[in-house]
This record gives structure tokens, C-alpha cells and sequence, in this order.
């Protein structure tokens, strides 16, 4: 008997002990994390909202900042709604599965067969490639800010369809590349809403929301729908300062959900232990989808599978109208990290990746991507050999290679950037989370080229910009019209320059075409190639952006 005792006391005292060594870690972890956010607070400014999950449990909530600047409202990690944009998409490609589960769709259904009304581009585009952005359509978020509608312009769901009714093109033949594009995620909550027979905000709020009692998440319906506790979206203008960010967009499937952290967990939650759709639904929506040719892509049902310092990760993240948003999971770890900001010039995801590294202290890989050399490694006048801007015949793209600050940078915009690190001669990879892209720089005798190879995409061939020393520049004066997006882009010479501008806009309002190539200019982040008849005579132009190309512009004649 008092053996019993004793050894009862024994295993209470240890289960004790390792009970307060737990909670001690815990306790480090959120202190650490607590003190990684102090620096980001001020008193003045918008901020974020950061949770972690941990084996389905909202282990932690934190935020800085405020939901609302006009009225010095604090953001409150437990109410404040915010807008995910992007990461709504998760919500809808769950929705199209359950509707598979039942037997409703396939996802091997012609997009046509559910919404008739959308232009046949001769190729058959099915329900899958619109889940793995393989379906090659446009994007129309980019297509619409190209035909010169604005953020604060009013558009809705009716809008975007009469839009996509009239576009004759894709970007590339469906299922033979990967192109991130909202038209897909837009069209799929419309095939939702016909084969259910519900508006999509409904269909979401009943079939997902409800049941894991998401009761803070909505899908606005219309423009000025009242949320208790919504975050308002802010754009830096300046140091310190700030704007509110205005939009009239309300359609929904790309983007639309509103919610909350504490939402966010029970959603999260559901990943470990199915309440809606079973294992069958999360398995589906964590399948990466494929390339015709049978390339794997790492894009899955509004996810992203990929790995970050040697462990697997689930992501997406979210950036519309002053509102920027990133989840990151690890499956393997049981861990997950929500970051919600109402600043658009926030990083969610840097800020969740460093929240990760402290929660998984001594359980990741090395912090850097596994460079075989040490970035100083490269010295300035190997580096400037490479740096300058390089272009994309295929895909439309212009990048710039730059060196600044001991270190040479990949540059995609003004806002987007990630370091170079050398792992050969010629060779680099991007140093960023999960990046295992590789570029390999090519001299030849006609000069530098430049090579992306992603694990997740097929190889992009940049060439180096070799502006011709002679650009006739009266031949691209005109009037260019474009049937698709019913607007026109005027094209000025002014002192030997070329300019472009929306027919809305003023002339001081012109931007510049920068050349790239002969007949070929960049316009920001977009290509702009002027098209010649066979007597050399410029009638048209065509454009491509990241998300959309070959659009094309008819010069107006006389």
C-alpha cells in the first residue's frame, strides 16, 4: 500500500513537472512573439491582427495598430472583421467540392456546360483548371485596370461577366501553363450559384460558415452592407501617413470574404478533424493540380502547397484595397499563423514566417535556402555585369536585376523584390520563404539571358533590354481602340518620347514608354508590342501584363 502511494505521488510529481515545462515553453513563446510585435505598434497608424493555431486551438492573439484612424478605434484580435481578398478563394473551391461530393459537377465539366453564356475560345476549358489556374483566361482584375476602370469605379458581378462575355483570347491553351487568374475563382462562384440555385454569399454562409460557426465571416452582398466591427483598409501616402483606400468593387469568388482570427481557427481547425466534407473534402482541396504534359504545379483548391526551411506548408494570402492578409500552415507541425492587416503596405507573410520561427525553434532547417556560398560571395563587378532589365517574349513579363547594398536583388516592382543568392557560377536562387526558384544567367553573343526555373512551372527565357539606337517615333502617333475592353489609349510624341494615356484622362497625365525592344516598350509592368502590316505600317498594338496577354488595340485610321 505504501508502495502504491509513493509510486503515485512519483507519477503525479513528474506529469507535473513536465505540465509546467510545457507551459513554461508556451509561456517563452507567446513573450517572444509579443516582443517581435511591440516594435510594429503605433499609436496612430493602421496594423495587424496575428493568431496562432496550434493543433486546431487558437493558442495566441495579438495585434497593433488601429481598425479605424478618424476615430482611433483599436484593432481587437478577438472582434476586428477584416478583409482577406485573395484568401477567399479557399472558401470557394471547398464550396465546389462539396457540390462534387454530391454529384452535382464534375470537375471535368466544360465551364460552358453551367454558364453557356461565356465565349467559346475553341478549346474546351473544364471546372479543374479554373481550381488550378490552368484554364489560360485572363485575369480581370488586371484586364479591367487596363480598360481604364478604376478601384473606386462601381462594379459588380453583372459587370464582370458582361466584361468577360467579350473577350476573344486566352493567355495560353488551357492545361498547358499555370497563370494565377481571379476570372477563374469568379467564374466557379457563378457555376456555384447556378447549380445550387443560391446566391454564392448564401451558399457559403450555409454550407461552411454556419456549420464550423464562422458567425463573424460574411460575403457582403452589396456595396454598403453594414459589418459590426470592420476593419477600415488604409494606403500609405507617405512617411507616417496615411488614406483610406476606396473601392465600389463588390463581386465575389476571387475575393470577398470578411472574418475574423477567431473564425479563421475553427476554418483551420477543420483541416485536422473534418466537420464539413469530411477527409475526402480536405484531401481534394490539398491535391496540387497538373499540367497536361504532367507537371506538377503547386497550386491546389485556393492553396499552396509548398515548404518552407525544410517542412511542409499549406499558404495563401490576400491583398485588395488597403487590406493585406497571410495564412500559413504546417501540416506536419500542427502549427498554423494568421496575419491580418488594414495597412496595405504591411507584409503579412514576412511577419508570419517569423512568428513560425519562433514556435518552431530547433524543429526547421536552416534559415536560408541552402546557397552553396555565402552571398558576399559575390563582389560588385561580377554583380553589375549582370544587373539591368530583362523581358519576357512569351509571357509579357519585365523584371530588373539590381545591385544595392552589398547584394543583387531580383526585382519584380517597386513593392516586390527578393534577394539573389549564389549557388554557382551563374547560378542563383531567391532568397525568399520557400523559394527554391532558381535563375541562371547565359552570355552569349548576342548578351545576357536570364532563366527562371520554379519547381512548380516551366522554364521563363528573360532576355537583356537592348533599346534600337533609332526609334521612329512618329509612326506610333495615334488613336488605338480595343474592341474587348470598349476604351482607347492615345499614343503622343513629345521631344522624340513616346507617351501613352487612357482617352479619360488629361495629357499631363501621359506616361512614358520605356523601349525594350525594336517595336517593343514597357509601360510600368507591362509589355507593349506595336504591331506592322506587311507594307511596315503600324495598325495595331498589343499588350501583355502579368495576368493578361495579347491584348489587343486597333489604331484608328486617318
Amino acid at each position: 500500500m505504501h508502495t502504491t502511494l509513493q509510486h503515485t505521488i512519483l507519477v503525479l510529481s513528474l506529469a507535473l513537472t513536465v505540465s509546467a515545462s510545457a507551459d513554461a515553453a508556451v509561456n517563452s513563446q507567446h513573450r517572444a512573439v509579443d516582443a517581435l510585435l511591440s516594435p510594429l505598434e503605433h499609436p496612430d497608424r493602421p496594423g495587424c491582427a496575428v493568431g496562432v493555431m496550434q493543433n486546431g486551438r487558437l493558442d495566441y492573439q495579438n495585434a497593433f495598430g488601429l481598425a479605424n484612424l478618424e476615430h482611433g478605434i483599436r484593432i481587437d484580435p478577438a472582434s476586428t472583421v477584416f478583409n482577406i481578398a485573395s484568401m477567399s478563394k479557399q472558401f470557394t473551391a471547398a464550396a465546389v467540392l462539396l457540390l462534387e461530393q454530391e454529384g452535382k459537377l464534375s470537375l471535368e465539366d466544360d465551364v460552358r456546360r453551367h454558364l453557356p453564356e461565356m465565349p467559346h475560345f475553341g478549346h474546351k476549358i473544364t471546372i479543374r483548371q479554373l481550381l488550378h489556374h490552368t484554364s489560360g483566361l485572363r485575369d480581370y482584375a488586371g484586364m479591367m485596370m487596363i480598360g481604364e476602370r478604376n478601384p473606386v469605379d462601381y462594379t459588380d458581378n453583372k459587370a464582370i461577366m458582361d466584361f468577360l462575355q467579350r473577350q476573344r483570347g486566352l493567355d495560353f491553351v488551357p492545361g498547358s501553363e499555370h497563370g494565377y487568374s481571379n476570372t477563374g475563382y469568379f467564374l466557379l462562384a457563378r457555376i456555384i450559384e447556378k447549380v445550387s440555385g443560391k446566391d454564392y454569399p448564401t451558399f457559403v454562409r450555409e454550407r461552411l460558415f454556419q456549420p464550423l460557426a464562422m458567425s463573424n465571416s460574411t460575403v457582403p452582398a452589396e456595396l454598403g452592407s453594414l459589418l459590426p466591427h470592420r476593419a477600415s483598409g488604409y494606403v500609405p501616402a507617405g512617411p507616417g501617413s496615411y488614406m483610406t483606400a476606396q473601392s465600389g468593387w463588390t463581386e465575389n469568388g476571387a475575393r470577398g470574404v470578411y472574418t475574423t482570427l477567431a473564425d479563421l481557427a475553427r476554418w483551420d481547425a477543420n483541416f485536422g478533424a473534418p466537420k464539413v466534407g469530411g477527409k475526402e473534402l480536405i484531401a481534394d482541396l490539398l491535391e496540387p493540380g497538373r499540367l497536361d504534359d504532367g507537371t506538377r504545379i503547386d497550386y491546389a483548391g485556393g492553396l499552396r502547397i509548398g515548404m518552407y526551411r525544410g517542412a511542409a506548408t499549406i499558404e495563401h494570402g490576400g491583398a485588395d484595397q488597403g487590406f493585406r492578409s497571410g495564412m500559413l500552415r504546417f501540416p506536419d507541425k500542427g502549427i498554423s499563423v494568421a496575419v491580418l492587416c488594414n495597412d496595405m503596405g504591411a507584409d503579412p507573410y514576412g511577419l508570419a514566417h517569423k512568428v513560425a520561427d519562433i514556435y518552431l525553434e530547433g524543429q526547421l532547417g536552416p534559415a536560408k535556402a541552402g546557397a552553396a556560398q555565402p552571398a558576399k560571395a559575390l563582389i560588385q563587378p561580377d554583380a553589375e555585369k549582370l544587373t539591368g532589365s530583362y523581358w519576357s517574349r512569351e509571357r509579357g513579363l519585365v523584371r530588373q536585376v539590381r545591385w544595392e547594398q552589398g547584394q543583387l536583388w531580383y526585382v519584380r516592382s517597386s513593392r516586390s523584390r527578393s534577394a539573389l543568392v549564389p549557388v554557382g557560377p551563374g547560378r542563383f536562387q531567391l532568397d525568399m520563404p520557400g523559394g527554391k526558384t532558381e535563375f541562371v544567367f547565359v552570355r552569349s553573343d548576342e548578351g545576357v539571358h536570364l532563366r527562371m526555373l520554379s519547381p512548380f512551372d516551366k522554364a521563363i527565357e528573360f532576355e537583356a533590354v537592348k533599346p534600337p539606337a533609332w526609334i521612329p517615333a512618329t509612326d506610333y502617333a495615334g488613336s488605338f481602340a480595343s474592341k474587348e475592353y470598349e476604351t482607347r489609349w492615345l499614343i503622343s510624341v513629345k521631344d522624340g518620347g513616346i507617351n501613352v494615356r487612357g482617352w479619360r484622362d488629361p495629357d499631363e497625365d501621359a506616361r512614358p514608354l520605356t523601349p525594350l525592344s525594336a517595336d517593343v516598350f514597357s509601360d510600368g509592368g507591362q509589355v507593349v508590342r506595336f504591331v506592322r502590316d506587311s507594307a511596315g505600317h503600324v495598325v495595331a498594338l498589343r499588350v501583355d501584363s502579368s495576368r493578361s496577354r495579347n491584348i489587343v488595340f486597333e489604331k484608328a485610321s486617318g
